[in-house]
This record gives structure tokens, sequence and C-alpha cells, in this order.
């Protein structure tokens, strides 16, 4: 149900699957079913040029003249009732045409309507599988309102497009819903995807059906399916002496991970089951270290009664280097990230570097992709996977104050996660202050890379804390941090430091100690 002001109250029907516009953007059309009147189209498309990466849900006429839209928002949301749960707030008002005048209009509202095997309106569901049948992981989304209802998956990256459907006491999933066969099923007769009880849904595997963990996510009265994903993918405990922040999403982030960059990859494999077993639960890595492949070979191995955590125990952070900027440049590197892992979500992405610098050699901007690729285009392609639920929470890295105001005037979703370089008597305030003004987490990098090189003054006190309390100055430097409000990210391969490094929650630094070290 569409209702505004201006327009008045308008009931939309989603278009039926086998209907050539059911889909655009891989998400459902609507459309009124007026008598007397051509219809109205609420639909999904990618606004202005499709590098740009700006996805608009639109109001129409006539859903072949962009020109003539009658309403619109910029929003990945897969259901245009739901772009209040992804979009910031302010950033979820539609805009209006007005004779030749585009205003904001905050009475502009989309509802969904309750179905009759229902008592919650929304029928959207997030289906979450584990092992090698992951990329059918997803939303899906229902189509049409016939007594065999079908449902596509959006996933905007995805080689073909899916859908989940019933036949008979049937659920399945495959290419063609007027078809009984599928790569996927379960037996069980509810008349909606999220009232499904059944939970041995079986995979198709080079001819053989085999049994493999299916979780479908699904809204209530109390909370939106987006909200329920968030819930679900929330890490439910952590090892002793650990703490957490929440995000602003409500996802739950450890306060400290290890930092992997620069770990050799011929031991990182061996690093990384060190940490795992002794408690570390968030790690943060990039497309450039090349070393998600092992964390993913890992965590594949994992079983419930293994040392090893199973996936959703663990965070992990990856990074887009900036070779790869632009919006299908960035959108093909989450798709790789998500390949090597193993896993059909990754808790937080983010753009390593605004710029690619030729004169850094370490950048090798040579094997650029895309040499007009922008920050802001990838910035759209991590809004986009956060849509579509292939990315928890999205963030920067490197980017001053200057720079995340102007990403904030661009974003409908701004960052989660800002992790800049910072130590002892270099703090970063701009950006510092603009995480505190906009709910996100500073996560300083290199904390205690070059305590060498600080104030002679601050290494000092430093010295004469770390003595006092008998601890490393290393600790004493993780733990101003997190103190302050961050989360770090101290790289070792060291099995004590490690362990140290570990515990930097246990330690306390009183006021006059923080004042010394510069706070």
């Amino acid at each position: 149900q569409l209702q505004s002001e201006g327009l008045g109250v308008h009931l939309l029907h989603a278009e039926e699957s086998h209907h050539t516009d059911a889909l655009l953007s891989h998400r459902a059309v609507y459309r009124t079913m007026f008598e007397d009147a051509p219809p109205l189209y609420l639909y999904h498309r990618i606004a202005n040029e499709p590098i740009e990466g700006v996805g608009r849900w639109v109001l129409n006429n006539n859903i072949e003249d962009k020109d003539s839209a009658i309403a619109y928002v910029d929003s990945w949301a897969v259901m245009p009732h739901l772009i209040h749960a992804v979009n910031d707030p302010g950033k979820e008002s539609w805009i209006v045409r007005r004779g030749e005048v585009w205003e904001s209009d905050h009475s502009f509202t989309v509802r969904c309507m309750p179905h009759e095997d229902s008592t919650h309106p929304d029928s959207t569901v997030y289906i979450d599988i584990s092992g090698f049948a992951w990329p059918l992981s997803g939303f899906y989304v229902q189509l049409g309102e016939n007594d065999s209802p079908v449902f596509a998956h959006v996933s905007s990256v995805a080689e073909k497009q899916w859908y989940l459907f019933k036949r008979g006491s049937t659920w399945i999933i495959g290419e063609n819903p007027n078809s009984p066969e599928g790569l996927a099923y379960v037996r069980d007769d509810s008349p909606l995807p999220g009232l499904i009880e059944g939970v041995e849904w079986y995979y198709s595997s080079n001819g053989d059906w085999q049994a493999l963990q299916t979780t479908i996510i699904s809204g209530n009265a109390d909370r939106n399916v987006y909200a329920g994903l968030h819930d679900y993918r929330s890490i439910d405990f952590l090892p002793e002496s650990q703490n957490f922040i929440e995000l602003k999403n409500g996802i739950i982030f450890p306060s400290l991970g290890l930092g992997t960059g620069g770990i050799p990859l011929s031991i990182i494999e061996s690093v990384l089951i060190e940490a795992i077993k002794i408690g570390y639960r968030m790690f943060d890595m990039a497309r450039e270290y090349g070393n998600e492949a092992f964390l993913g070979r890992i965590l594949r191995d994992s079983e419930a009664d293994s040392p090893i955590p199973l996936r959703d125990e663990i965070f992990i952070i990856s990074k887009v280097w900036p070779t790869h900027l632009g919006f299908n440049a960035t959108s093909n590197e989450i798709q790789q990230s998500l390949t090597e892992l193993e896993s059909s979500y990754v808790d937080s992405y983010l753009l390593h570097w605004p710029i690619c610098d030729p004169s850094v050699h370490w950048m090798h901007c040579e094997d650029t992709v895309d040499k007009s690729g922008t920050w802001g285009q990838s910035w759209r392609a991590l809004e986009r996977a956060y849509a579509e639920g292939s990315v928890m929470s999205i963030g920067v890295s490197n980017f001053d104050k200057n720079l995340l105001e102007v990403l904030q005037e661009i974003a409908v979703v701004t960052p989660h996660i800002v992790q800049n370089h910072e130590t002892i008597g270099a703090l970063d305030m701009g950006a510092r202050i603009w995480c505190g003004q906009n709910d996100a987490v500073f996560v300083p990098y290199a904390t205690a890379r070059n305590l060498d090189f600080i104030p002679s003054h601050l290494k000092d006190n430093l010295a004469s804390i770390a003595q006092a309390r008998e601890i490393s100055e290393h600790a004493v430097v993780h733990r101003f941090f997190t103190l302050i409000g961050s989360a770090v990210i101290p790289r070792s391969t060291n099995a004590e430091h490690l362990e140290e490094n570990l515990i930097t929650c246990r330690y306390e630094l009183i006021d006059d100690e923080m004042a010394m070290l510069g706070w």
C-alpha cells in the first residue's frame, strides 16, 4: 500500500513470475490494478549511468520512460517498504515531483498488507545455507499473489536468477518456477517460506543430494527481516575477558582482533589456527593480503565439537584495494571474497584507500582494473552488498574528516566502521569526532608499530606506566585505545604476544595515566 498526502492511497500488486517485467534489478515490480485508468508502477533500477551504481526505487506511469517519474528514493533495499531498514535516518524520504520541482515528501509511505496465511504482512525471507550451496543464500521476495507463490532470489552478482517455489508439499529452489526440477528442496506443506518448519533441506551436488544446514530468517510483528538477519548474524558468545561494541545496526563487533596484513602467507594458516584456538574472534583481512582463502578453509573444516569455532562465531573484516575502485570492479571483489571465504557473507567490508597513488609503488596502480573508477562508485557497491545481505556492515579506511563529510553527502548508508592509522601522540581527532557524530566505530591500525618515534615525553610516560603495571608497552597502548572507545587489531605471529593482546581488556588505566599518554 502506497500513501502520500499529494498522491492519495494506492494498492499495488507484485507482477506474476511469468510476466516479462516481473523483475528489475533483481527486485519485484509492483503495479496498480485500475480498471479505468493506466497503471502506476513501483520498481527498482540503476539511476543515471550504470557505472555510478545509484540504486533507486521509482514510482512511474511508464516503466520504460525514466524521465516521467512521479517519485523516487535512492536505496538498494530489496523491498520498497524496507527502505527505512537499510538507509540511514534522514536518507529514506521519497522525493516527489510537484510540477517542475522535486520535493521531499515525508508523508510518502509504503507498507505491506497481510497475507491470508500469516499474521505478519511481509513474506520476504532470507535463506542462509552452509556448505557448498552458500551461493543460493540470500533474500527471496514474493512475485504475484497466486495459490502457488513464487519468490525471486535477490542477488545482483549471481550468475543465474533463482526462484523459490512450491510444488505439492515440497518447496524447491530452481531456475524455472514452472518446472518441478531444481537444485534444492525441502518437504514441507507450509503456505509461505517463513513458516517452513522442515530443517532437512537437500542440495544437488554432482548428481547426488546432500543435506545442508539451512536457516530461514523472516520478519515478524516486532522486527523486519533485516533486523532478524542482523540478530542471526551477530556473534552470540565471546570468550572470557573480551569486550564488544554494538554497531549502529545492532551487529556485535569484538573490540579486539588480529591484524593480518604483512603476515607471510607461508605461516598465515598456522597463525590463524593458533589465534582462533586461544580465543580470537575478529580478523582484519583484505583482498591485498591474499589470505582470505586460508581462513575460509579453516572455518569450512570446523565442526560443532571442534576447538575451531563455526563461521557464525567469527567476525571477518575485508577490504577492497584501490586498484579495484569502481562499481563493477568492487562488486566483483566482494564476490571474490565470498568465494575465497566460502561464506555467504562478510561481517564488514571496507574501502582500503580512497585513491590509487601511482607514486606509491606498493599500491601497484599499474594493475588498476577500471581507470575511471572512483571511491564513490565503490561505496555504492558496498551499499548494494549491504542491502542484499552479503555484507553485514560497511566502512572505509584511510579517509580523513573531509573525505568522510563528502561521503556523508552521497551515501544513503554511512560507514559503520572507520579504520585509520593512529598511534600515541598522533590521534586522528577529525575522523574521531566525525565517528562520534555519526555513530561509527573508529578502529586505529598500526597503533604500536612506531613507538620509537613518538614524542620523547610520551615515550617516557609509556615506559613508566608499563613498568608500574608490569605489562608490556604494547599492552598499555592497546588498552589506551580500547578505553577511548575503539576496537584494536594488533598484528602478531608470536604466541606469547597473541596471548597478551587477547587479554588487553583485563588491564586498567586510571585517568591520570590516560592523560600522560595524551588523552
